[in-house]
């Protein structure tokens, strides 16, 4: 019973604290959304992470590009974190979607507490 009620304060006082629990990473990517041409920045342009799986996708997080282009976000992953496939991507109006899909560990996107920077070059949109 004494167990049962020290992991229960642990755990209640990791959550309070901000501290992970085991199994929990915070991931935090920032960056920056420019034109490809002439490198102006993008405001309001829309970053989402997406956890991909077999059955569908989950939004994990969103966030939308400042005045000079900056944008941040961050999302929790409990547990599968290794074997997570995970999507980033960045729309504007009049510009054409730019994603990054890679598996956790590799060079974008990785299963981290550490900030990851990812900036986003979109091309415009073509004339019809």
């Amino acid at each position: 019973m004494r167990r049962a009620i020290l992991v229960a304060f642990v755990l209640s006082a990791c959550e309070l604290t901000g501290l992970t629990t085991p199994g929990e990473v915070h991931v935090h990517v920032q960056g920056t959304v420019t034109a490809a041409v002439g490198a102006a920045p993008i405001m309001r342009a829309q970053i989402e992470a997406m956890k991909m799986s077999w059955s569908s996708d989950s939004l994990l997080a969103e966030s939308y590009s400042n005045a000079q282009g900056h944008y941040s976000l961050s999302f929790v992953e409990m547990g599968s974190c290794p074997e997570s496939l995970f999507k980033l991507t960045a729309t504007a109006e009049g510009y054409q979607s730019s994603e990054y899909l890679k598996m956790t560990g590799t060079l974008f996107i990785r299963c981290t507490d550490e900030v990851q920077t990812i900036d986003f070059q979109l091309e415009r949109e073509s004339p019809l």
